[in-house]
């Protein structure tokens, strides 16, 4: 691994609506826990740097196993919805245009905002 490598992996896949993970062209569903672990192992590898953006309904449930105060972190940060995303949504926020556009102060500040009680109440849906 190269001294400064900070990886931004992306995800643009549907999420099931039970909050289970990430479901497949096919229809087969891709659980958390699976995700977690393959996270878990680039990331290790990586030295704990890599950054998670989901563009997935339902993204942010992938906390349900990947809350650090339970597991070791399978990244070092993400971005994910706890809500449906809408194809104008993504459109709008152009992340596969600008990636980058995330680090934004306004940005992060608006989706910390808009997720804070939604994160806070994430131990009542486990």
């Amino acid at each position: 691994v190269q001294e400064k490598c900070y990886p931004i992996l992306h995800f643009e896949i549907h999420g099931d609506r039970d909050f289970k993970g990430l479901v497949l062209k096919s229809g087969e569903l891709v659980d958390w826990k699976e995700l977690y672990d393959i996270l878990l192992e680039i990331n290790i590898s990586i030295k704990n740097n890599l950054f998670l953006t989901l563009a997935v309904c339902y993204g942010a449930y992938l906390m349900k196993v990947a809350a650090p105060t339970i597991n070791p972190a399978p990244f070092y940060a993400f971005i994910g919805s706890f809500d449906e995303i809408l194809e104008n949504e993504l459109q709008k926020e152009s992340f596969t245009k600008s990636p980058l556009k995330i680090f934004s102060s306004d940005f992060i500040k608006e989706r910390y905002l808009s997720y804070r009680d939604k994160i806070s109440n994430l131990t009542q849906i486990r």
